[in-house]
């Protein structure tokens, strides 16, 4: 048996049914929904279509994405958490076309209440604090 992975780290019983896993859509994380058949959903789940940023229903999770390391201190960060049910937060080892990591794995370490809860290599994956 090898290391454990991220894929068997949440695949291990730990996301409950409802909740989604907070991700960046250009880290690959998408397989989150395959290796779970279907269980482990991210908040982006496949790279939405051009422009999605614009449009406002995705203005919360685009929030939350963006601002989670805050979660200690901004009310709306907490209430989108709630909201989407996110309680694992998931930081991809590459992203595609080298692109920047949204998702601020650094940050979010070091916010009071959030416990790094797996690490290997560049992935991590992080847990919020209970609602």
């Amino acid at each position: 048996m090898g290391a454990p992975t991220a894929a068997t780290f949440l695949l291990e019983g730990r996301v409950r049914p409802g909740e989604l896993v907070l991700n960046d859509h250009r880290d690959g994380s998408v397989w989150l929904v395959d290796a779970s058949g279907g269980v482990d959903r991210p908040v982006f789940a496949g790279k939405p279509g051009g422009g999605f940023e614009a449009h406002p229903e995705w203005a919360d999770r685009l929030y939350l994405r963006d601002h989670v390391a805050q979660i200690d201190t901004d009310p709306r960060v907490r209430a989108i958490a709630e909201k989407w049910h996110v309680r694992y937060v998931f930081s991809g080892e590459r992203t595609f076309a080298d692109a920047p990591r949204l998702v601020d794995a650094d940050a979010l370490a070091s916010t009071p209440g959030v416990t790094e809860v797996f690490r290997s290599g560049d992935a991590r994956i992080f847990e919020l604090p209970a609602r």
